[in-house]
């Protein structure tokens, strides 16, 4: 080959080279849309996670990335508009009590102690976690494994990658002592609002006595004076992420209180980061995320013995009597914050390696063959074109496209609420093949003349369908990864006939005027049957399956199919870790018969101790709000006492579980 050609060619590769790697970059750049979403649980109420909230916002934009300020449900504070996946890169949420519930990639920070789960109810808050994606450590090693612990046995998750501590983006303060010091000390105190003594309240009286301290916090809290008796209290500080570092400065010194529980843990308080942003001197009790940190530049007390008090004030005195060693101190604690706890640093990180995480991620949820076609079976019983528009707008944004949708409508509820039989529903083009057909499912509002089972049996008798059914039910929404998420239990295992979607519950609770959202997961058929008589999970279905049982007891199934289903084909264990759907309920469904029925004409065909299997009572501290609403009324419909106080009792049960659960 001539020597010139060579060089040709070689310049060419080179070229290619070249536009394969700006392209690489370019692609990359172009999926980051510079906005991150910040779950406020709280906006109306003083607490840390609404101060942290402001200072990821403010970090955000000091990274050029636009913060939105979102509330549990997704939703933007200001517009009230639901985010999407393509106008934002990911959402951080900082609470274990609610569950993700829209379709936007989103990480939960592992801030609280372990205890708190328990506190809270361990079972229901854990499993929360789990519908989140991706979770943000805070370097505590217990919190860190509570999470190895629910993922060890699911491809869902993986174990923590990022660090996102509840700090500060930068030193706000240059450290600074001077003769008027006094010790900051800022609180919601609680225990207060409970009418039970603060934790700390023996030494704090004693140190308002001596007049070195100035007390923060707000003045009210549920309409009590929380520092009435508090002669240095200041006042309430801002929560704007900015306020409260300026009165930590001020005072020059911050007394740093980590309770029993964050102590447990491993987990700092967020007045250390704050403390040392500020370029207070810090005094802190004992907590070995501090000592193994912060080391020797705080000043440590032992809040295990009686001589509390005695310990602060000689702390007190030395910093007072040696300024220049104490300064020494807060220059040491700032310089460990800025070179490991800034949030501008952490948040830039995330930021910088969130689409390769995806990837990983990814890599271990999917790839699922987009060779497998599935037929989608959805029945309405009440539908109205909204809640129709919005489930095929679902499907639409499925990131699996091989399948189409078949909507089964009751005639009449269709032509009263949506159109006229002749007239489009939408003249919106989809990508996928649907057919809505209209038939006459119920006898009245509360009672079906077609059960769910019947239904799919002549639809598969009918339609020519493929081996994969996706079988939903009433008003829901997917997220747009449902099909996927699916679909990878039948990647790898050909023997499997059924997988369940764990689902998001969505409904009005009216003694809050609110909505309440809650994750339900589906680990054994306990938890599985209380909802029955409300709604179905989605799950998928072998056609080929579905075919071989016998018609003798299927077309008398309403929503206790699944259960039918799952106990012929043993996969108990195919369901979902974390939800793609959201199913709003807050009625009974219409069957032909009712769940007793339903069950017995199950045991008929199932040599199983199936009663046993479904009614076993769960501990109402651990289960969710419905599930102990639900184990509450079964009690009390064996109790020998008149159906109107019954009925009142349950009532007055259900009002205060709900409001408790808030």
């Amino acid at each position: 080959m001539p020597k010139t050609l060579q060089i040709r060619i070689y310049l060419k590769k080179k070229k290619i080279k070249f536009y394969i790697i700006f392209l690489k970059i370019f692609g990359l750049f172009m999926l980051k849309k510079n906005k991150i979403g910040i779950i406020n649980h709280w906006p109306n109420l003083p607490n840390a996670e609404r101060e942290c909230a402001s200072r990821i916002a403010l970090t955000a934009k000091e990274l050029g990335v636009e913060p939105i300020l979102l509330d549990t449900f997704g939703r933007c504070l200001k517009t009230k508009k639901l985010i999407t996946k393509d106008e934002i890169d990911f959402v951080i949420s900082m609470h274990f009590s609610t569950p993700k519930c829209y379709d936007v990639f989103s990480y939960i920070t592992l801030w609280n102690p372990l205890k708190f789960y328990n506190d809270w109810g361990y079972r229901v808050n854990s499993n929360n976690l789990l519908t989140y994606d991706d979770f943000l450590s805070c370097s505590s090693k217990p919190s860190e494994d509570h999470i190895k612990r629910l993922i060890h046995n699911n491809k869902t998750h993986l174990p923590p990658n990022f660090i996102l501590n509840p700090s500060l983006s930068d030193v706000m303060y240059e450290p600074k002592i001077h003769p008027n010091s006094k010790i900051f000390y800022c609180g919601i105190n609680w225990e207060r609002a409970n009418c039970k003594k603060g934790r700390f309240e023996n030494f704090l009286k004693k140190l308002d006595e001596k007049n070195i301290i100035k007390f923060f916090g707000p003045k009210k809290l549920n309409g009590k004076k929380v520092w009435i008796g508090y002669k240095n209290y200041i006042k309430p500080i801002p929560f704007d992420g900015t306020s409260l570092i300026k009165e930590i400065a001020d005072c020059g010194i911050s007394l740093v209180l980590s309770s029993e529980e964050h102590i447990i843990s491993d987990i700092a308080s967020n007045r250390l980061y704050e403390s040392a942003a500020a370029g207070a001197v810090i005094i802190s009790n004992k907590n070995n995320f501090v000592k193994k940190h912060f080391k020797d530049s705080v000043l440590y007390i032992d809040t295990d013995k009686n001589t509390v008090f005695e310990q602060i004030v000689n702390h007190y005195n030395w910093i007072q009597n040696n300024p220049k060693e104490a300064l020494k101190l807060s220059l040491q604690s700032q310089k460990i914050f800025k070179e490991n706890f800034s949030l501008k640093t952490q948040l830039k990180n995330i930021f910088k390696n969130h689409e390769n995480r995806k990837i990983a991620l990814n890599k271990q949820n999917f790839n699922v063959d987009q060779s497998l076609f599935v037929n989608c079976i959805h029945i309405f019983y009440f539908p109205k074109k909204k809640s129709l528009l919005k489930l095929l707008d679902s499907f639409e944004k499925q990131t699996h496209k091989n399948f189409n949708v078949t909507i089964f409508v009751d005639i009449n509820n269709y032509k009263k609420n949506c159109l006229s039989l002749d007239e489009p529903l939408s003249e919106k083009k989809y990508s996928f093949k649907f057919e809505i057909i209209p038939i006459e499912i119920l006898l009245n509002k509360n009672r079906s003349k077609l059960a769910i089972g019947k239904i799919i049996r002549d639809a598969t008798k009918k339609l020519k369908l493929s081996d994969l059914l996706h079988i939903s039910l009433e008003e829901i929404s997917i997220f747009s990864n449902h099909l996927e998420k699916l679909l990878t239990y039948y990647k790898d295992d050909n023997t499997v006939n059924v997988v369940v979607d764990s689902f998001l519950h969505s409904f009005f609770s009216a003694s809050e005027g609110k909505e309440i959202i809650e994750y339900i997961s589906l680990n054994n058929l306990s938890s599985l049957n209380k909802y029955l008589k409300y709604s179905m999970p989605c799950f998928i279905v072998k056609n080929s399956f579905f075919q071989s049982l016998p018609d003798y007891s299927i077309p008398y199934l309403d929503s206790y199919l699944l259960i039918y289903l799952l106990l012929l084909s043993k996969d108990f264990n195919k369901y979902t870790i974390k939800p793609t759907s959201i199913h709003y309920f807050n009625k009974k469904l219409p069957s032909i018969y009712d769940s007793e029925i339903q069950k017995q004409i199950i045991k008929d065909k199932v040599d199983l101790s199936f009663e046993t299997s479904l009614d076993i009572l769960e501990n109402l501290h651990t289960s969710s709000l419905i599930n102990r609403i639900y184990i509450s009324k079964f009690i009390l419909k064996h109790l020998p006492i008149k159906k109107f106080i019954r009925n009142l009792l349950i009532k007055i049960y259900k009002f205060f579980e709900e409001k408790r659960d808030i």
